[in-house]
């Protein structure tokens, strides 16, 4: 069954206080920004999420994940930085019936086997990817899966395998400029 994606949140880190979002992109129902230290109160479409500052990404997420509005339908790891506009949506055109849609690209490089510092072999590309973000996951899934796989000390990536996510892969070309 698909369930239709209306409303995504979206989560950004920024390295202190000043350098908080002024307001949410038009296309996000809000942003929750994850931050060391105390920001000043801004639009209220901004949820400040307090972290540590030795936090990881996958804290990060884990935390805003759990701050989200009940709100919300999915929420987007954006890690550092706003995407343009008309991303988000895109994204969340993708997730169908799936629990999350990662945007990845295709490994092309030559992948080598070594043991004592010699190559023993090569490995298959196909198939081969690498995750690069922005990751947009169902905010329900998300509370009762992700965030604690996430806790477990994996990256948000393996995360979404220990957690049983049915994951959608897109290249970024798919989505526009991402």
């Amino acid at each position: 069954m698909d369930a239709a994606v209306t409303t995504v949140w979206g989560v950004v880190r920024v390295p202190s206080p000043g350098a908080m979002p002024e307001d949410a992109p038009d296309d996000l129902a809000g942003l929750l920004v994850v931050v060391a230290g105390t920001p000043p109160a801004g639009d209220s479409r901004v949820i400040t999420v307090p972290i540590d500052a030795s936090a990881t990404a996958a804290e990060a997420f884990a935390t805003a994940i759990r701050r989200a509005p009940t709100s919300a339908d999915a929420v987007v790891w954006l890690d550092t930085t706003l995407p343009p506009p008309g991303t988000v949506a895109r994204l969340a055109a993708r997730l169908g019936d799936r629990d999350a849609v990662v945007v990845a690209t295709p490994v092309n490089d030559a992948v080598k086997q070594v043991r004592d510092g010699l190559i023993v072999g090569g490995v298959a590309r196909n198939g081969l990817c690498r995750p690069v973000g922005p990751v947009l996951v169902r905010a329900r899934m998300g509370r009762e899966r992700l965030a604690p796989a996430l806790d477990g000390g994996n990256d948000l990536f393996a995360a979404l395998g220990v957690a049983g996510c049915a994951v959608t892969v897109v290249p970024p070309g798919v989505l526009g400029s991402v």
